[in-house]
């Protein structure tokens, strides 16, 4: 498969409404176009099943903070949480904040510093910011971060079986999935609905 290919589906997003977004993707508009969305959502498959971290990105727009937490709840019940450690990155009234689940598990092999200047990328406005940057920023803060930990996470897996299904292989994984998969990749990000993909598009494989 090509390389090229996995490396644009980690790094892709979906932003209703902010056209910068879509800068990263204009490049590659023609080969993305020569996949079907269940085409790529093969690919996303294999990069799945040597990955034991999910970067889940949730775009909430206006919502009170109990009605953040349920949907993070809700979440959280459409992942295989036996097997991935789950990062949720949440837009809030236009700031970005982050979650972690277990939290117990990353908070405790990686030092509060480190994650506090993981933390600290995402404290900041969208005027301040160019979204894609900054998801490329933390996937790559964040998998730099694992591989440094990686002796205390593997040391952490033997002397607790509960979270032996929990860490795998130390490796990012973000993935997006859309309800129509007959249309090419670009069209349909382009014409997403936000509250279609809030309603409908987080399913069971992935979230």
């Amino acid at each position: 498969m090509n390389s090229k290919l996995i490396e644009i589906l980690f790094y892709l997003g979906k932003f209703e409404d902010f056209e910068y977004a879509y800068r990263y993707i204009e490049d590659y508009s023609e080969e993305l176009d020569t996949y079907t969305m269940d085409e790529l959502d093969e690919i996303s498959t294999e990069v799945q099943e040597r990955t034991s971290v999910v970067i889940k990105y949730i775009i909430f727009k206006d919502i009170n903070e109990i009605e953040l937490r349920n949907r993070i709840l809700k979440e959280k019940e459409n992942i295989y949480v036996d097997k991935y450690i789950v990062c949720f990155l949440v837009l809030n009234k236009n700031i970005w904040d982050i979650f972690l689940y277990p939290s117990e598990l990353l908070l405790s092999s990686i030092s509060k510093d480190s994650f506090e200047a993981i933390l600290s990328i995402f404290k900041g406005t969208l005027k301040d910011y160019n979204i894609n940057n900054k998801l490329l920023e933390i996937g790559e803060d964040l998998e730099e971060l694992l591989y440094r930990n990686a002796e205390k996470l593997i040391n952490l897996k033997k002397a607790n079986k509960t979270i032996l299904q929990k860490i795998i292989n130390i490796i990012k994984r973000k993935e997006y999935i859309i309800e129509d998969t007959e249309k090419p990749y670009s069209k349909l990000v382009k014409n997403v609905d936000i509250n279609d993909f809030l309603n409908n598009g987080k399913n069971n494989n992935k979230h």
